[in-house]
């Protein structure tokens, strides 16, 4: 068969653009049980960057994105990385990450 590309695939991939749609999909989160996330941000040194972005998907070729516009202040990113808090830290969903490590 052909190779699938970005625009042959069935994929289904959505921008977060309120807080309805977020809701939605963290009581999408909720009933997957499982969350893949990735974070977009200006660099790689983790103490010296800001986030544009936030990926998330509970299950294949199905994918949402938290697009953080450069003109938002630090409290607009804190206040919708907020919404997320509950799921990203139940510890009865499975989160898989991209670049992720666990520092304490």
């Amino acid at each position: 068969g052909e190779m699938e590309t970005i625009d042959t695939s069935k994929a289904d991939y959505v921008e977060l653009k309120s807080a309805k749609d977020r809701k939605a999909l963290i009581e999408k989160i909720k009933k997957a049980g499982e969350l893949c996330f990735d974070t977009e941000t200006t660099g790689l040194d983790a103490m010296n960057v800001e986030i544009v972005g936030l990926a998330l998907s509970t299950k294949s070729s199905e994918g949402y994105y938290q697009h953080f516009p450069a003109d938002w202040s630090e409290d607009q990113v804190k206040e919708v990385l907020g919404e997320f808090q509950e799921v990203l830290l139940s510890d009865s969903i499975l989160k898989i990450g991209q670049n992720v490590s666990n520092r304490h």
